[in-house]
């Protein structure tokens, strides 16, 4: 029953903030059962984690931290997936807390009960901390981390400095920490070693903040011969970085500390070094002023690209839209044009018909007025013979007809009917009323004179 009750008042801890102190009874009992129980405590691990990170009572989070610390030495594998989130606690806002937390961790490593890397830069901010009596414990913590086997601090000096020159430290804080992290290192060999991996370490970075931070430390190294060598030797590594005027102050140090102590034999070697640091450094200056008018050149020309395009984009915009308007005015036109020819078409159609019409009916009555002409003229002939022979008989001499051909009467005729064109419709009409006229009078006298043949 009582431990039924235990694991219901920690599941509802959030219910029990306004009783401070039932919560870290209830979380204290927790911590004790899970001691106890493995499948307990890994059951209940992240409820614990849970409650550390979000509760609102000072008095819990410590309780917590240090049951955490109990918990990683009686099931460290347990715990060890939730390594970051014990080195979190460093950074809580109450210094009960983070001194916890700075004791259990210090008592953790020191025994080989946790590992130190990966994280041990969240320890080693704590050297500056606010509260000085945390600081003081960070501080004991490394000079004890210092004296075990080898030193292991040399190993892990440069993972801290990577991972604390991008954390957002002052850079006094920065300086004091590494300065005491590197005065902890004594061997000679070991001096020579950090020579070698911090100038290596120039070839993976490219950030200004962290080139000065690699140069700062270099220059708390105490050089030996050996040391200087090398890092004459690792001159391409770090090359890139000496344009920048901090970087040449730190390795200007070093060169004036090394001048101090070394040997006749390397004096020459520094000085040979010094002036090629400050050629070089004058060089990537210009470069760097170079590169740097450059880009504002370029960042002109791309401004005024950008607005000569802008202008173009403007005006081909304004062009489409008038020669939009000018091809919906040639469309009307076009359709106007169109229905126009339309028009004119069907009124040509209907004057061809009727010239059709005409040109046939011409033809007929143009037939017809030749023939009736040819007819006319044949009775003229005939009625000027009758009168004269009239004529004659009244005077009772006897006269010759002159001799006719019919022929050529018709020919004459037929030219006189091509030479008439009709031109137009009434025109044909009234030249066709008139010939029929003609050959009515014709075939009248034409009648009469035959009758006057046959009498005499």
């Amino acid at each position: 029953m009582f431990f039924c009750l235990k694991i219901k008042l920690a599941e509802r801890y959030v219910s029990m903030v306004k009783n401070p102190e039932l919560q870290a009874a209830a979380m204290l009992a927790l911590c004790r059962f899970m001691i106890v129980d493995a499948a307990f405590c890994e059951a209940n691990l992240q409820l614990l984690f849970t409650v550390v990170e979000s509760a609102s009572s000072e008095t819990v989070r410590s309780n917590c931290t240090i049951a955490l610390g109990d918990l990683a030495v009686r099931f460290p594998n347990l715990v060890e997936p939730w390594t970051e989130n014990m080195y979190a606690r460093l950074h809580d806002p109450s210094p009960s807390v983070r001194k916890n937390a700075v004791l259990v961790l210090s008592h953790l490593i020191l025994n080989d009960m946790m590992k130190v890397k990966g994280h041990i830069n969240e320890m080693a901010a704590r050297i500056e901390d606010k509260d000085e009596r945390i600081a003081n414990l960070a501080k004991l913590f490394f000079t004890e981390l210092s004296k075990k086997g080898s030193n292991p601090i040399y190993n892990l000096l440069p993972d801290i400095l990577g991972k604390l020159s991008s954390q957002n430290l002052g850079k006094d804080s920065f300086c004091n920490i590494m300065q005491f992290l590197i005065g902890s290192i004594k061997k000679d060999k070991q001096m020579e070693g950090l020579v070698e991996k911090l100038c290596n370490r120039f070839n993976g970075v490219t950030d200004c903040s962290q080139w000065e931070c690699l140069a700062y430390c270099l220059s708390q190294l105490a050089f030996t011969d050996k040391g200087m060598k090398k890092l004459i030797e690792s001159f391409k590594a770090y090359e890139h970085a000496l344009c920048e005027d901090s970087v040449m102050d730190h390795f200007r140090n070093i060169i004036n500390k090394a001048k101090k102590f070394a040997k006749p034999d390397l004096k020459s070697s520094i000085e040979e070094f010094e002036e090629k640091l400050n050629k070089f450094h004058l060089e990537k200056k210009e470069q760097e002023v170079t590169a740097r008018n450059a880009e504002a050149h370029r960042n002109k020309i791309g401004s005024l690209e950008g607005f000569l395009v802008a202008d173009k984009v403007k005006k081909e915009k304004t062009d489409d839209s008038i020669t939009e308007d000018e091809v919906d005015g040639e469309s009307s036109d076009l359709s106007t044009q169109e229905s126009c020819v339309k028009d004119v078409t069907e009124s040509k159609g209907d004057e061809t018909e009727d010239h059709s019409t005409l040109s046939s009916e011409g033809g007929q009555e143009g037939v017809s007025v030749g023939v009736t002409e040819s007819k006319g003229d044949e009775t003229e002939d005939h009625s000027t013979l009758s009168s004269e022979v009239t004529q004659e008989r009244a005077s009772g001499d006897e006269v010759q007809s002159p001799a006719v051909n019919p022929r050529a009467d018709k020919s004459k005729s037929r030219a006189r009917a091509s030479k008439l064109r009709p031109k137009d419709k009434d025109d044909v009409s009234s030249a066709s009323v008139t010939t029929r006229s003609n050959a009515s009078c014709n075939l009248q006298a034409t009648g009469m004179e035959e009758m006057m043949r046959l009498c005499s």
